[in-house]
């Protein structure tokens, strides 16, 4: 009996660890190497979107940064699904400023993010970002102004 229980135990902790280093692998997938050494690094992560297709898969995940030292909003969409392959994979945000309204945008064949160039937002800004999975289907977010 005490054999069987220190088994059960030794195979609860193998378990235990292995599911433990799968989701830290998971997290590290969906920020990429943007995560440190992109254009929104120093900005202050907002709010993020998750983007998930019909079968509530991740495919990729939109943030909205700020930077308050400089009044700027970044916004970065990491890939999760076909990640290290090109698709189409876009973000952007955009502002008002003197009636006009002004975007950053990054779109294009991406292997892991798009992320736009900081903008200059001092008032409300609108953003989002998509990923399109290598089976074409896209998944998006579009964020209407808000952050004032």
């Amino acid at each position: 009996m005490r054999a069987w229980v220190t088994r059960c135990l030794t195979t609860a902790a193998v378990a235990g660890a292995l599911l433990g280093s799968v989701t830290v692998g998971a997290q590290a997938s969906t920020q990429g190497p943007a995560a440190e050494s992109g254009r929104c690094k120093g900005f202050v992560e907002v709010e993020r979107h998750e983007l998930r297709n019909s079968f509530h898969s991740l495919i990729g995940t939109v943030v909205l940064y700020w930077n308050g030292t400089y009044q700027m909003n970044c916004v970065a969409t990491f890939k999760s699904a076909a990640y290290g392959v090109a698709t189409p994979t876009s973000a952007y945000v955009c502002t008002k400023t003197g009636g006009k309204e002004v975007c950053s945008i990054d779109k294009g064949s991406f292997r892991y993010l798009a992320e736009t160039h900081p903008l200059k937002s001092p008032g409300c800004v609108r953003w989002g970002g998509s990923v399109t999975g290598i089976d074409g289907f896209k998944v998006e977010v579009n964020k209407p102004y808000g952050h004032c």
